[in-house]
């Protein structure tokens, strides 16, 4: 008998090669307006071979970043991720992007922790240099407060491709959920120094000095990244977080109110609900954090890691929270 073909993770398309690449570095750059782009690339390649099992994971993790930065209602966005990933098992059963992606949506979507990490381990298995499942499962282990092994995962993604901004950031993140403030502001700080121009790295610096009681140092690192990202509405949230934090309240609620009333459809809801924590409106917060779980917003399994919500743990909600999207028994 005739062997099989083996699945067709690549294209035989050099034009659509190129486009998937062209996808891959939009995506990584992680702004609103290259994850847009990204999403653009992948269809391209798609609409050249419609096979590219490849493109199809890249355009389902571009899809889910959208919705998570709300370029993208998550009604929308989450099936249409769904079919890219179903799209790119069907093609390749084994491919790890798809494998990834399938993982990402049951962990951060669907709150299905145990089956996500199942998936995850067996993309790694199949594949133990696929950068994408190191860091994806090393950020969902951040989100359960397992930062020993989130950092390991994390660690392989790093030795893969060690210059990557985006790995790098993803580390001093898991730093700031660790409550190590100093590790992920030096962290952070080894991202600038070979990425000057990643705003994300600007803003975990920043809001990590801010932790530390550094204000003005803080701020000058979150008004580089809103500089850097353009209007980007999730970094301008996260300034507003930071001079919570400060204590600058009047300024705080000046430029909330301004984001509430150019971009309201844009502003993440659990995102929302950080900021009005840490200014002190657990009410208003309790509400966002209600509205980011029926609308199943990704960042909502870090709440219970997040050290914006400290002042509301203690209140009866909290836990009520946790034990809904399964983060506590």
């Amino acid at each position: 008998g005739v062997a099989p073909s083996p699945p067709r993770q690549h294209s035989r398309d050099p034009e659509a090669r190129r486009l998937y690449q062209m996808g891959y570095y939009a995506w990584a750059k992680r702004t609103e307006a290259e994850t847009m782009r990204s999403i653009g690339f992948f269809r391209q390649a798609l609409a050249r071979d419609p096979d590219y099992a490849l493109a199809h994971a890249g355009l389902a993790d571009a899809l889910l970043s959208a919705s998570n930065r709300r370029l993208l209602p998550p009604a929308e966005a989450i099936p249409s991720a769904r079919e890219s990933v179903r799209k790119a098992l069907s093609l390749s059963p084994r491919l790890a992007e798809a494998l990834t992606a399938s993982a990402r949506i049951r962990f951060f979507y669907e709150w299905q922790f145990a089956p996500a990490e199942i998936e995850f381990r067996r993309a790694i298995e199949l594949t133990p240099n696929s950068l994408g499942a190191h860091q994806w499962y090393g950020l969902a282990l951040s989100a359960l407060g397992r930062f020993d092994r989130a950092l390991a995962q994390l660690k392989e993604a790093e030795a893969l491709s060690p210059l990557s901004p985006m790995i790098g950031n993803d580390v001093a993140v898991t730093r700031f959920y660790e409550r190590r403030y100093d590790l992920a502001a030096a962290q952070a700080r080894r991202v600038i120094e070979v990425e000057p121009g990643f705003p994300a790295a600007h803003l975990t610096l920043g809001y990590a000095l801010a932790s530390q009681g550094q204000a003005s140092a803080g701020l000058r690192e979150l008004d580089r990244a809103v500089e850097l990202a353009g209007p980007d509405v999730g970094t301008n949230l996260w300034r507003v977080r930071t001079l919570a934090l400060l204590g600058q309240r009047e300024r705080a609620v000046a430029l909330l109110a301004g984001l509430l009333r150019t971009a309201p459809d844009r502003i993440g809801r659990y995102r929302l609900a950080c900021v009005r924590a840490v200014l002190g409106q657990s009410d208003l917060a309790f509400q966002d954090l209600e509205v980011a779980a029926q609308e199943r917003e990704l960042w909502l399994v870090y709440v219970n890691v997040d050290p914006a919500f400290d002042s509301l743990r203690s209140d009866p909600r909290f836990p009520a929270l946790l034990r809904r999207i399964g983060l506590q028994r």
